[in-house]
């Protein structure tokens, strides 16, 4: 582990201000669209069911929050390395990170192909563009 800076203070101040404006950010993209991955695509993203996931802990209810996403508990890790990863020698840790990404995206896979449901689906057909481009080609095809 590195020594603190001096400015140790100010930068993790400024990085807790940046986590902050990305939560609020993503709260009001999310109050209209929903997921915003998966209203486009109609895919959902290997983090969907992520902050379902967290509202059943806060409410205690551990087998609903994995049921959400098993990989929820991984958040608190995710969030600690980025406030000190200017403090953290990631080259001793890049496995980690590596098979966080791989995990994640094991997961996402599973739940898609065995365990399908409303939380992780993959219907492109739902999806804004897939809509639009059906509505142009339709307005083509007509004209």
């Amino acid at each position: 582990m590195k020594k603190l800076p001096e400015n140790f203070k100010k930068v993790l101040f400024s990085k807790i201000k940046i986590l902050l404006l990305i939560c609020i950010v993503y709260y009001l993209i999310t109050w209209f669209t929903g997921c915003p991955i998966k209203y486009f695509t109609g895919i959902s993203c290997p983090g969907c069911g992520m902050t379902r996931a967290w509202i059943a802990l806060l409410h205690l209810d551990i087998a609903q929050a994995f049921s959400f996403h098993p990989l929820f508990f991984t958040v608190p890790f995710i969030i600690f390395s980025f406030l000190f990863d200017d403090w953290i020698d990631f080259r001793k840790y890049r496995w980690a990170g590596i098979l966080l990404g791989i995990l994640f995206f094991l997961v996402y896979f599973i739940r898609i192909i065995w365990f399908p449901d409303d939380i992780v689906s993959f219907h492109p057909e739902n999806g804004w563009i897939w809509r639009m481009i059906s509505g142009v080609t339709q307005i083509l095809k007509n004209s």
